[in-house]
């Protein structure tokens, strides 16, 4: 069975079910889109559900609810093969309606969520994917964000202000050259990496869990090891950065002696 992060890609799945269906193609879209594609929320299909149904052979059935009366009312169940997802609660209720389910794509990065779908991840049928790398950048904009927060002390101006007392004079901490330990570097942690490295000139610490050749030839990178380093590079680092998925293998992680 794949595990969702190590997936092949998305692109591909795709153009391996146009290639083999000679007829059209069925598409589940379960959940709100403009959450992830569209600026108006007014509107629920969102961009990536425009573009599905401008390829003549593919059909899509929009659901939003997944209750068992609008799951109920969608004819010719047995003719979807895809499902695309914003919303894993619905995912489990969505596969037992439809039997010949061949690829689940969750449009989010993260994945615990689904995993826990076991109808999706026990059926060796289903090829499941997710879209790794598509938040790399905002998260890596938000990583920037709550390390600015704290060193700034950004926490401690705001209780002072809604007490509408003073602010005490104080030397604020820098950000630059500080020690960032980035606990999963994948693409996430790559982007946030590049921006405290281009901006910051942070010493940048990775642990990663298979090193490839390339991760050693990033320039802004200063040192990667692997899970076995990661209580000495808690020592050295300022601010510790996680881009580990919740699973099994990583719950408790940094309580480990």
């Amino acid at each position: 069975r794949r595990c969702v992060q190590e997936t092949v890609s998305t692109q591909s799945t795709w153009g391996q079910f146009q290639m083999e269906s000679q007829q059209k193609i069925y598409v589940l879209v379960a959940g709100n889109l403009s959450q992830s594609f569209n600026t108006n929320l007014s509107d629920p299909k969102g961009e990536l559900g425009r573009r599905l149904s401008q390829h003549e052979n593919v059909f899509v059935q929009y659901i939003q609810s997944a209750s068992d009366e609008e799951l109920g009312s969608i004819e010719n169940k047995q003719n979807f093969e895809v499902l695309v997802t914003t919303n894993h609660i619905l995912v489990q209720k969505v596969v037992s309606y439809f039997p010949n389910l061949k690829w689940v794509h969750n449009l989010f990065t993260g994945c615990d969520q689904i995993m826990k779908c076991n109808s999706v991840v026990e059926n060796d049928s289903i090829v499941l994917t997710n879209s790794r790398g598509a938040s790399a950048k905002p998260l890596a904009e938000y990583v920037l964000g709550a390390i600015l927060y704290f060193t700034r002390r950004f926490n401690i101006f705001e209780t002072y202000k809604s007490k509408k007392e003073a602010i005490p004079r104080t030397k604020l901490p820098l950000l630059q050259q500080k020690t960032i330990l980035i606990v999963g570097f994948g693409l996430v942690g790559q982007q946030c990496a590049r921006i405290l490295k281009t901006a910051f000139q942070c010493r940048i610490l990775a642990i990663k869990r298979n090193i490839q050749s390339q991760d050693k030839l990033d320039n802004n990178l200063d040192v990667i090891g692997g899970l076995s380093d990661l209580k000495d590079f808690c020592q050295q680092a300022d601010v510790v950065v996680n881009c580990l998925p919740d699973t099994q293998e990583t719950q408790d992680i940094y309580n480990e002696d």
